[in-house]
């Protein structure tokens, strides 16, 4: 059920942009008045009588692309009808967006004013509103129809751009001057309402990215919850950038910020896509190269001639690149989802959702703009709002379910500590013997064992084993060790491991090592072997036959070694974890040292081993012969 819902949160993406994009432009396309355009320029063009019948209507309220020749000068003719109202008239133009093209205005051939300059750096930029501008008496004639002409420039970089969505029209209207100067100044609150709200947005944003960096950081999670919120933090400071940098500032140094962040937003969202989903690690670094191949490329060899390459250039393979990424993001997305693993295709709809959105809002710009309000809107700041609510509630839900699985697994583990606890329990001493024990498990529960029984001739039988492996299956293969111990009749070493052998043939996916001594009263001991570290014998490594570990063949025969402790005598049983034993420059605690210290307490032993650097489990068992046995 949470997976639907999040792959139709995820597909909802595109489709909410697209709806709500479509039916913006179709209500502003309704508001605009028809507008007549021609590229080039030439002042008759502002005459009322100028027949304007075979320019081109404008489709809504964008151009199409201008001829690769054009100077960037165009012109453009409305048709607006003028109120019966005898009281001082204005014209009152409002942008579609923040964006300003520098612009002259006519009304019925007569001059009544301009916006902002015509820049001679194809980079410059600047920003204007809304603007109300009186006329003249006599220029209209309440009731009738008035021509408005409007001769503007067009940046390099908007005649370069391959989609050529140039932020030029306006919504023109004549009406009373004291009723357009209200209806500018309403204006200009929502404008200045929206961008407090659009700034708010920029900084709710990174809010989020900081607080799932925290969440990161606190809860010791995966790199898909650092890398997501790296992208978000990223994302907001190359939309800030556009705002914050001043008009009129240095351009080389405004597009390299913009391109540095842009650079830094493919690296971070290839990142987190490598860690989210099954993508080969030699095409997120193509993929990555491509996003930063602007900076490195062009704007580097910029900073050193100090000027920039030609505009067209910048633009067109700056969207050509994107498209790119974008491109390879939906294909990864979509081969995540048909090869990945189930649990992973959650997010591969999503990140491929969000591409298409990207590609067709970012890079495309097939829904160019959203009017809410009488303000334009930035549908790719729609687009990351969206995205970021999906994916956070992605991440979340994908955190949350690997919180209640550890918690499961940390009870599970629980509970196979206090079962292994019960199985394998510290020795004690027995009659003539003076024994402890000494065990540490690597993790929750170990692969280590051992055995202290006493025999009915007042001896005692050790067993002391190591499973191959760590973990949960490796206290499972303890507790079948343990069982088949309880109840065998037989003492004597070769029959028990031989017993071992085969309760563990075919039934352990590893191997055991073990080492079982008899130790009669008479301080008689005999000993065999089965590839576990020989024992230590007051300080010296006995001599022992070898024999293959448990586990690996269905008959195995092991060999008896006899010996005779005296009284006093100590005898010191060891696992691998001891000796494999590994500090932080990667020396092993070895054999010679595990000598040195086999006269000591079994507690000491193990205490100077973790010290040094635990790998394994360990176990440690010393066993002293006293008079006194039975």
């Amino acid at each position: 059920m949470l997976f639907r819902i999040r792959c139709g949160l995820s597909i909802a993406i595109p489709i909410m942009i697209a709806a709500v994009s479509l039916f913006s432009q179709a209500r502003l396309a309704a508001q605009t008045p028809p507008v007549r355009y021609h590229f080039g320029d030439d002042p008759k063009w502002a005459n009322p009588a100028f027949d304007d019948s075979a320019w081109p209507v404008a489709a809504g309220p964008l151009l199409p692309a201008p001829p690769a020749a054009s100077d960037g000068m165009v012109w453009l003719r409305y048709r607006v009808a003028v109120p019966p109202d005898r009281s001082p008239l204005a014209l009152r133009l409002d942008r579609d967006n923040g964006g300003c093209s520098p612009a002259e205005f006519w009304v019925n051939g007569v001059f009544v004013g301009s916006q902002g300059s015509f820049p001679s750096e194809p980079f410059a930029a600047e920003r204007c509103v809304t603007g109300v501008f009186n006329l003249p008496g006599g220029v209209a004639s309440p009731g009738e129809t008035a021509v408005i002409a409007w001769r503007g420039w067009l940046s390099p970089i908007w005649r370069s751009r391959l989609d050529f969505s140039p932020p030029v029209l306006f919504n023109a209207s004549i009406g009373s001057r004291a009723l357009e100067i209200a209806q500018e100044s309403s204006a200009r609150a929502r404008l200045r309402l929206w961008s407090e709200i659009d700034r708010f947005l920029w900084i709710l944003e990174s809010l989020i990215a900081l607080a799932l960096l925290v969440l990161w950081r606190r809860a010791r999670a995966g790199a898909s919850l650092f890398w997501f919120p790296v992208f978000l933090l990223c994302w907001c400071g190359y939309g800030s950038w556009w705002y914050l940098w001043p008009p009129g500032a240095n351009y080389i140094g405004f597009w390299f910020g913009v391109c540095c962040f842009w650079a830094a937003v493919n690296i971070a969202r290839f990142e987190f896509m490598r860690a989210v989903l099954p993508i080969p690690r030699w095409a997120v670094r193509v993929l990555e190269g491509i996003g930063i191949l602007w900076p490195l490329g062009l704007f580097l060899p910029a900073l050193a001639v100090g000027r920039l390459p030609a505009p067209g250039l910048i633009v067109a393979g700056l969207y050509v690149l994107t498209g790119i990424t974008f491109a390879g993001q939906i294909a990864f997305a979509a081969w995540a989802w048909v090869r990945g693993p189930k649990e992973t295709r959650g997010l591969a709809i999503t990140l491929f959702c969000a591409g298409v959105a990207y590609l067709l809002v970012d890079d495309l710009n097939f829904f160019p703009g959203l009017q809410i309000a009488g303000y334009g809107i930035s549908t790719d700041h729609l687009a990351t709002a969206l995205v970021t609510v999906a994916m956070c509630y992605q991440l979340l839900g994908r955190l949350w379910t690997d919180w209640r699985r550890k918690e499961d697994l940390d009870a599970e583990f629980e509970a196979a500590r206090e079962v292994q606890e019960l199985l394998v329990v510290p020795a004690v001493d027995v009659a003539g013997f003076r024994i402890e024990s000494a065990y540490a498990p690597a993790r929750q529960v170990g692969g280590d064992f051992f055995r202290v029984l006493p025999v009915q001739d007042g001896g005692v039988l050790v067993v002391v084993g190591d499973v191959s492996g760590k973990g949960l299956k490796a206290a499972m293969t303890v507790s079948a060790i343990m069982g088949a111990l309880h109840d065998y009749p037989s003492n004597r070493p070769t029959e028990v491991l031989a017993h071992l052998n085969r309760v563990l043939y075919g039934r352990v996916g590893g191997f055991v090592t073990c080492c079982a001594a008899r130790i009669a009263a008479d301080g008689g001991m005999t000993l065999a072997n089965a590839g576990n570290p020989a024992p230590y014998r007051n300080g010296h490594e006995m001599t022992v036959e070898p024999g293959l570990p448990l586990g690996l063949i269905s008959e195995a025969a092991y060999t008896e070694t006899s010996n005779q402790l005296a009284l006093g005598d100590l005898l010191t049983f060891v696992s691998d974890g001891v000796v494999e034993a590994t500090n932080p420059s990667g020396e092993l605690f070895g054999f010679e040292r595990t000598q040195k210290v086999s006269t000591q307490p079994a507690h000491a032993i193990a205490a100077a081993v973790i010290q040094f650097g635990q790998e394994d489990d360990i176990t440690v068992l010393t066993l002293t012969r006293q008079a006194g046995a039975a």
